[in-house]
Formats: structure tokens, C-alpha cells, sequence
């Protein structure tokens, strides 16, 4: 069982844009290696343009099953559930734009914000979605 702590949340903000592109592409199943179908007066039949490899089937279904790819989901979803946690407009802006994977500077150059400013509102970001803020602010 994970239990997340403010600097785990930070790290998950941080990695969010890593964890939703890998999980889609754990997902997509590409394959390489591709069979080509062929019409030529030679061929009598055409060969198949399925992937015929039993070993590369079964190692791609298995993917959606790997640990690390389980981790990434349940991180994903322990973010996205509590974003509505979130409420002021300045932090939720820069929410979305470290999940999109900026940095604190980038995010300071837009915002007009110091860069110590950016991680002390992540801080409290974090600590907002975490739970841990919840008695203060009420």
C-alpha cells in the first residue's frame, strides 16, 4: 500500500505529463514488426498483415499488468481525484502548468511569480490535495 505524503504528491505533479504518456502508450501496443500484405502474380495467397508472434502477443497484453505501469495509474488517479481540492485561481494555474511539465521557472516567467514563490505554492498545493491543509482552511 502507497501512502502519500506531501513530497510524493509534489513528485507526482512534477511526473504527471511522464505517467499519462507512458500509461497511453502501455496502452497503444505498438509493434514493430509487421507482417506486409502482398498481391503480386506470384502470390497465390496473401501473406498477413497481423503480427503472428505468439511470444510479442502475449509480453504485449501482459504490459497493462506490470507493476510500474499499476504504480503510474494509481498515482494518476490519486491526483486527478483530489484536484478539485484546488480553488484558487493562481494555484490552479500553476498546477496546470507543472502537471503540463514545467518547471518552477517557466512557471515564475509566466506568472510573474518568483521562483521560491512557485515551490512554496506547490508546497501548499500539495498539502491542499493531500488532506493535510483541510483544518485550515475551513
Amino acid at each position: 500500500m502507497t501512502y502519500y505524503n506531501t513530497s510524493k504528491v509534489l513528485q507526482i505533479i512534477k511526473d504527471y505529463h511522464v505517467y499519462k504518456a507512458n500509461i497511453a502508450n502501455a496502452c497503444k501496443r505498438d509493434y514493430a514488426s509487421v507482417g506486409v500484405t502482398a498481391y503480386n502474380e506470384e502470390a497465390t495467397l496473401p501473406r498477413a498483415n497481423t503480427i503472428s508472434d505468439v511470444t510479442a502477443n502475449e509480453a504485449l497484453r501482459g504490459i497493462d499488468e506490470l507493476p510500474v505501469v499499476a504504480q503510474m495509474r494509481t498515482d494518476v488517479k490519486y491526483l486527478e481525484d483530489r484536484l478539485d481540492r484546488v480553488t484558487d485561481d493562481i494555484e490552479v494555474e500553476i498546477l496546470a502548468l507543472r502537471m503540463e511539465g514545467l518547471s518552477a521557472s517557466d512557471i515564475g516567467a509566466i506568472t510573474l511569480y518568483s521562483t521560491r514563490q512557485i515551490h512554496r505554492k506547490l508546497v501548499d498545493i500539495a498539502k491542499l490535495i493531500n488532506g493535510t491543509n483541510l483544518t485550515e482552511q475551513l
